[in-house]
């Protein structure tokens, strides 16, 4: 399950159900670059006693992380991030959502994309911290509503993911796709084959001088 990757124990905590529930079906059709981050949360309050960690603490919030903590993702990790977004913009109605605040351009700045606004809207600055920026995660804000029909199309399609994820199949379809990468595998391919001749050789000889 992604809630015991790369972190080694769930941070979603006694969220909402509704959140529990996003992150089952997730935790189904995400590959393993992703994991599940903050779900409930601790308050936050300001001087004013305003509580800036409001959508966490309230337990409707859920940051799903696209890589590393802290870190900026890889072309394959941001394309999957991306596929998230429109997967989540495809399912709003049907996930409740109220909105997602990601950096999809990773420009430093934090953006927010709901339902009844359609677009991107750039909020703040991380000033330098990516996680603040929202650089490194998806931070999903629901309604806690049950769950309508899920259209994970948007994610089946062609979502990256890792060699280690792929089946011999899929990686011999990726291999004929591209040209390059086909020729490069098959000269990896004639040098291990050449390899494998040599040690047989020298463990042919290694055989005699030890008779």
């Amino acid at each position: 399950m992604l809630v015991t990757r790369k972190n080694g124990t769930s941070g979603v905590g006694a969220a909402h159900a509704a959140v529990w529930a996003l992150v089952g079906h997730l935790d189904k059709v995400l590959p393993s670059t992703f994991w599940f981050g903050q779900g409930k949360g601790e308050p936050d309050y300001d001087a004013n006693g305003k509580d800036r960690n409001y959508e966490h603490s309230s337990g409707y919030a859920l940051d799903v992380m696209v890589t590393d903590l802290g870190a900026s993702p890889s072309k394959i990790e941001l394309a999957n991030a991306l596929k998230l977004c429109s997967w989540a913009q495809k399912n709003a109605s049907a996930i409740g959502l109220k909105w997602i605040i990601f950096s999809p351009y990773q420009d430093g700045y934090a953006y927010s994309w709901n339902p009844s606004r359609g677009t991107w809207k750039r909020l703040y600055s991380g000033y330098g911290n990516k996680s603040a920026a929202h650089m490194d995660h998806i931070h999903f804000y629901l309604r806690g509503s049950s769950f309508g029909v899920i259209d994970d199309s948007p994610l089946q399609s062609s979502i990256e993911r890792n060699v280690e994820d792929m089946t011999v199949q899929e990686l011999h379809k990726e291999l004929n796709d591209n040209p390059m990468m086909s020729l490069i595998a098959s000269r990896i391919g004639m040098v291990a084959t050449a390899l494998d001749k040599v040690v047989k050789q020298l463990d042919d000889v290694s055989d005699k001088l030890s008779k």
